[in-house]
């Protein structure tokens, strides 16, 4: 397994006094990927507070939303990136990808809830790494980039090629609940 993956599944071992895990899937997935994309661990566990039981109505699973959130922090914003994971995710899956559906395929099979869970969390994690190496976000332990040893971290990657996070750079900071986003206008697409 990977330290993503490890990290993960760590978390799922942490119960509440309600018997669930303290960590939900969203939050065992995004959480992981936060820090090392420069974003801050706290806000990405809180930001991944509701997603967990899909939304906490039966939608989409909180493991795959966890997923989409991470490469979403990796900066990786191309509808066919998501669309690929999503593609990826339905394939292991059975083509489902709404936690009402996925619950009740596993029931059927006689799965415990919290096996199932921990396995939907693991292979998104392996899912969200595949694209992260796969667009260039993600380096393999131990490799040499420009002199700099990366020890699998998300790092931005610009018209110059790869360059490591700098130390005197802070982590950026989510938005506070409320706040206005600045608008980002897509070049090369319709519109005004």
């Amino acid at each position: 397994m990977s330290k993503y993956t490890d990290l993960a599944m760590e978390r799922r071992t942490h119960i509440g006094p309600d018997g669930r895990p303290v960590y939900n899937c969203a939050q065992a997935v995004v959480s992981v990927f936060a820090r090392d994309a420069g974003y801050d661990e706290d806000a990405a566990l809180r930001a991944a507070t509701y997603f967990r039981g899909g939304m906490q109505m039966g939608s989409v699973c909180g493991a795959v939303t966890g997923g989409l959130m991470a490469l979403g922090f990796a900066g990786l914003d191309d509808a066919a990136i998501s669309n690929e994971f999503i593609r990826q995710v339905r394939t292991i899956h059975e083509g489902l990808i709404n936690c009402k559906d996925l619950l009740a395929a596993s029931a059927a099979r006689g799965e415990v809830k919290k096996v199932h869970c921990d396995a939907m969390i693991r292979a998104c994690v392996a899912l969200v790494e595949e694209a992260l190496r796969a667009n260039g976000k993600l380096e393999k332990k131990h490799e040499r980039i420009g002199g700099s040893m990366l020890c699998g971290r998300l790092y931005p990657q610009g018209k110059e090629g790869a360059s490591a996070p700098r130390a005197d750079q802070p982590e950026k900071a989510l938005p506070r609940p409320g706040s206005v986003l600045p608008s980002r206008r897509r070049t090369g697409g319709p519109g005004p």
